[in-house]
């Protein structure tokens, strides 16, 4: 059986010098654990910030293509019809109430500009979109009724587009609008397709 005394010792210092060691050993593993989870998912963002240009532009441009009606239906480098400005590409048809089923004119124009955050100027695509009745003639330019930014973070030229056969106009069949990203050496490009039936 051991004494009193021997039982209420507690620690030496070397026990507790030795805790200490491990105890900064365990941190230093858990702090660079940390920061690599902090890196990955700083790269990740950057990764799916990158591509969301595409994902959101590629969801209107193929709908818009497809819907150009007209001799006039898909024109390009135009003062625009929907808002102010100089367009990309502007396509224009008519589309119709769903409630009164009165015929519409739509135009929709894709402008693109340049902005300056943090002292750092890049490209931006916003695509307009409005609808005025066809009788009485519409007053142009038309007041936007949806505006959405589809691509930023460009570089500070304007996209390019190519329309099959060129140039663009009543008989185009399908339109290429390619885009670069700031800071990347690889460009996208949109592919629409006119309805033809």
């Amino acid at each position: 059986m051991l004494r009193r005394g021997e039982r209420d010792e507690g620690f030496t210092i070397l026990e507790l010098m030795l805790s200490i060691c491990i105890l900064g050993v365990l941190m230093a593993a858990f702090v660079g654990l940390m920061f690599a989870t902090m890196t990955a998912n700083k790269q990740t963002k950057s990764r799916l910030d990158g591509t969301r240009a595409e994902q959101i532009s590629s969801v209107y441009f193929g709908r818009d293509i497809q819907a150009a009606q007209g001799a006039g239906g898909i024109v390009t480098g135009v003062a625009a019809r929907c808002g102010a400005g100089s367009v990309v590409l502007e396509v224009r048809g008519v589309s119709y109430d769903a409630v009164s089923l009165a015929s519409k004119v739509t135009v929709v124009s894709y402008v693109f500009s340049t902005t300056t955050v943090n002292g750092v100027t890049t490209g931006v695509l916003k695509r307009r979109s409005c609808e005025a009745a066809v009788s009485p003639a519409p007053s142009y330019p038309l007041t936007p009724a949806n505006t959405r930014t589809v691509a930023r973070g460009l570089v500070t030229t304007a996209p390019t587009v190519a329309c099959n056969p060129a140039p663009c106009g009543g008989t185009t069949t399908s339109v290429n609008l390619t885009l670069s990203r700031s800071g990347a050496d690889v460009a996208f490009t949109l592919v629409g397709a006119r309805r033809t039936t």
